[in-house]
């Protein structure tokens, strides 16, 4: 574009020297008006060209102006985005360790939380846990005190019942045992040779011992009184010969009315001392004298004497013979009778296929015995006491 506009300046310059040597040459005036008027055109024209030309000039560097401003601009608007660009990237940046940051504190916070709600948690259930327990502590003590009052107030009708049982019981076959020790004396039988009646592991050197027992003759001496003895359940009976109860026919009530005597019968707690009676009993001269408060009359008639845990009605006379020999009736005589008696009943029993098989499974039936204590016995021979209490009832009736 410049360059055509420089042209035409110069081919306006060639017009203006061409009409300006023409004017000069012109010899008319009117040609010399004419070319001078197309001279001033031209130069008009010429000058015009020149401003377009430095208007051209003045557009170039405008735009090369514009040109460099645009890259300079354009440089510029680099810059800045570049600038920009790491302003970003390092806002992006410190947003980045921000957020990491913000999230490794809301970790940390909810991991503080959950350390507090897992110790809160915790803490309740220890109190919870120790609540739990302090409850079934209670309710273990309230059950144990219930049990325990159950157990007392079940252990105590137990113990009513037992003690009605075993009074009813004791009324029946005091009655029995009674009437069959009278029977017995009566008839002067030999109710045994040798009986010897100890608690279970005495140490005491003194024994009651009756040798023999019959209506002419007794030989009796002083009971164990050894502590042993004296607080003892039961005594240990040992026969040192075999029973024979043929002249008893055989009755096997009476031996179970004394085996439930002595079951029901608690340990002697009195001292009691007999004399040998070296009369017989039908002679004016027969003595028997006991010590201990007793007389030779022996108690009044009608008076009650407690022996192994039962009452004892005895007289002057309690039974007599067939053949009018009259039987003393001191009450350690009476006594040493009736435990010859128990314990040839108690192994009269113990004799019985049904008991040394049944009860003892035992092949032979035994010589010798240890009692067991009361518990046991009730234990074992409740049904039987029950039973002996009816048929001695009805006996009675």
């Amino acid at each position: 574009m410049e360059e055509l506009q420089r042209r035409r300046i110069n081919d306006l310059q060639a017009d203006i020297r061409v009409v300006l040597a023409k004017a000069e040459s012109a010899e008319d005036t009117a040609d010399k008006e004419f070319y001078r008027r197309l001279l001033l055109k031209k130069e008009d024209l010429l000058l015009l060209q020149k401003k377009l030309l430095v208007l051209l000039l003045e557009k170039e560097k405008a735009k090369e102006v514009l040109l460099k401003e645009k890259e300079k601009a354009k440089e510029l608007i680099l810059l800045e985005k570049e600038k920009a660009k790491e302003r970003i990237l390092l806002e992006n940046e410190k947003a980045k360790e921000r957020i990491l940051l913000e999230k490794e504190k809301a970790k940390e916070r909810i991991l503080l939380e959950n350390e507090k709600a897992k110790e809160r948690i915790l803490l309740e259930n220890e109190k919870a846990k120790e609540r739990i327990l302090l409850e079934n502590e209670k309710a273990k003590e309230r059950i144990l005190l219930e049990n325990e009052k159950a157990k007392e107030r079940i252990l105590l009708e137990n113990e009513k019942v037992k003690e009605l049982l075993l009074l009813k019981v004791a009324e029946v076959v005091e009655v029995a045992v009674m009437k069959t020790m009278r029977q017995a004396f009566a008839q002067g039988m030999v109710l045994g040779s040798a009986v010897v009646v100890t608690a279970s592991n005495c140490s005491s050197t003194n024994r009651k011992e009756v040798k023999q027992l019959v209506a002419s003759r007794f030989v009796f001496h002083e009971c164990c009184t050894a502590p042993c003895c004296l607080k003892g359940l039961l005594p240990n009976v040992s026969i040192s010969e075999s029973m024979d109860w043929c002249r008893y026919g055989n009755t096997e009530k009476n031996a179970t009315a004394g085996f439930i005597q002595a079951l029901m019968s608690s340990p002697q707690s009195d001292k009691v001392i007999a004399h040998e009676a070296d009369e017989a009993p039908g002679d004016d001269g027969a003595n028997s004298e006991g010590t201990g408060g007793r007389g030779s009359e022996g108690p009044s008639h009608g008076s009650s004497t407690r022996a192994n845990s039962s009452s004892r009605t005895s007289s002057p006379a309690d039974s007599s013979s067939s053949g009018g020999e009259s039987f003393d009736a001191d009450e350690g005589l009476l006594e040493a009778a009736q435990d010859n008696y128990f314990a040839q009943a108690f192994m009269s029993v113990l004799c019985q296929p049904a008991v040394y098989q049944g009860v003892l499974k035992q092949d032979m039936p035994p010589t010798s015995f240890q009692l067991p204590t009361r518990e046991e016995l009730m234990e074992n021979f409740t049904a039987m006491l029950v039973e002996a209490a009816k048929l001695h009832a009805d006996q009675g009736q």
